[in-house]
């Protein structure tokens, strides 16, 4: 309604203030006005002119507000945002991405922001590729073959935070049982950090059924690893997807017992009690 006009005017106007606080309430203030029956045209139409603000903080005001406001699968919006993943500014990067990820829930747009999001996993900003990395399983169809690409390759990113946010994104985004993601995150295995390398464990639960061939292999060849956080994870998850009934992987795991590292042989006594409960 035209009646509305002063409000989202006065509010969109906001987005430009000094203060940051001032600016992500004008946001959420222009969210409120549309879910309360406010003319969204209207609204959209005030944000637009935001959107390519001199200012960066402007600009990502704009998409916080752009997020609130917009339908889901509104094709005008998502391409707003999608111009906006190549701005100067890591900040209003990641807010692209954030609205995107709202904008581009549902409709047609949503393989067109799929592709455009993954391309972020490998920006130069941590921010941003973090920001991808949990935007991402929100809107991707499993097996998307461009974020499985791009996943893979974040999985070789020199941030340990941002490796774990590939890993836990291959759950939400990868077919189960899919043999070349189940190798590339068992190689995680053996990364050189322990909370990466208890991420793969937890996605590799997740990815695979107990008993898959392809996970089962790829564990119990790391089960001689030098290293014995690596023969540690191995264990664990050995334990969690081996089928009982597979003698070659108890065999393996029984091995572990005589360890030289007390925690693997822990971890080996653990799963063996495992395989064998499920026996029963």
């Amino acid at each position: 309604p035209q009646g509305d006009a002063p409000a989202i005017a006065a509010a969109a106007s906001a987005l430009e203030d000094d203060d940051h606080k001032v600016r992500k309430a004008a946001a959420e203030a222009l969210a409120a006005l549309v879910a309360h029956g406010v003319g969204r045209p209207i609204a959209l139409e005030a944000i637009a002119p935001r959107l390519t603000h001199g200012d960066w903080e402007v600009r990502a005001a704009a998409l916080l507000a752009l997020g609130g406001a917009a339908m889901p699968g509104d094709a005008l919006a998502a391409v707003s945002a999608v111009m906006l993943l190549e701005d100067g500014e890591a900040a209003v990067r990641r807010a692209a991405i954030g609205a995107l990820a709202v904008v581009s829930a549902e409709g047609k747009s949503q393989s067109v922001a799929t592709s455009a999001i993954a391309v972020c996993l490998s920006d130069e900003d941590p921010g941003v590729r973090e920001a991808a990395g949990r935007a991402l399983p929100r809107i991707a169809q499993r097996g998307d073959e461009a974020v499985m690409t791009a996943l893979m390759a974040r999985l070789d990113d020199p941030m340990a935070t941002n490796r774990s946010a590939a890993l836990r994104a291959f759950v939400h985004c990868a077919e189960r049982n899919d043999e070349a993601v189940i190798v590339a995150i068992a190689a995680r295995l053996e990364d050189r950090i322990q909370d990466v390398r208890d991420t793969a464990v937890n996605a590799l639960v997740e990815i695979a059924d107990r008993g898959n061939d392809a996970v089962v292999a790829c564990l119990v060849g790391r089960l001689q690893h030098r290293l014995a956080g690596v023969r540690c994870c191995a264990v664990r998850a050995l334990a969690q997807l081996a089928a009982p009934s597979d003698m070659d992987a108890g065999t393996a795991a029984v091995a572990r017992i005589a360890d030289g590292d007390a925690k693997v042989r822990r971890a080996a006594e653990l799963a063996l009690l495992d395989l064998a409960t499920r026996a029963d």
